[in-house]
């Protein structure tokens, strides 16, 4: 059976409890506490909810790791997986690689998925919706093309 591929674009908050605070949902593994971060490896499991809201219904869990590799300023390579737990994709998980700069938005590479997104491609924009002294929230656009039988 010949496959087609279909496009999504689904936009959903990422909710991260920041390193070194109560119930934290990131922990750094090696912090080398340099202004660059350059060297440190973050390790991370949040959860990502229709709205920016942490109330909002809940679609599923982010879990991945990061490690600063940049000598100058803040940034890192990035390899995570959305796992979703609830919803329309339920069961469902798509994979990202790419790098996280201090800059206004992140764009990351689509490199995979399962089931509903087996052999996703496409891309992944964030940019920080809302910050408190303990948390951060994300706005995520994925643009995904995927391979349906």
């Amino acid at each position: 059976m010949a496959r087609r591929t279909r496009f999504l674009h689904l936009n959903f908050y990422l909710h991260e409890i920041n390193p070194g605070v109560p119930n934290s949902t990131m922990i750094f593994v090696v912090n080398e506490h340099r202004s660059s971060g350059f060297g440190s490896v973050l390790i991370f499991d949040n959860v990502f909810r229709v709205g920016v809201q942490p109330d909002s219904p809940l679609l599923g869990r982010e879990q991945g790791l990061g490690v600063g590799s940049n000598l100058q300023v803040y940034s890192g390579i990035t390899a995570l997986e959305f796992i979703f737990t609830t919803g329309r994709y339920n069961g469902s998980s798509f994979a990202v690689f790419g790098t996280v700069t201090g800059g206004a938005i992140s764009d990351r590479t689509i490199i995979g998925g399962t089931g509903r997104f087996r052999m996703a491609r496409g891309y992944i924009l964030g940019r920080v919706a809302a910050t408190t002294n303990t948390t951060t929230t994300w706005e995520m656009n994925a643009y995904i093309a995927a391979h349906r039988s």
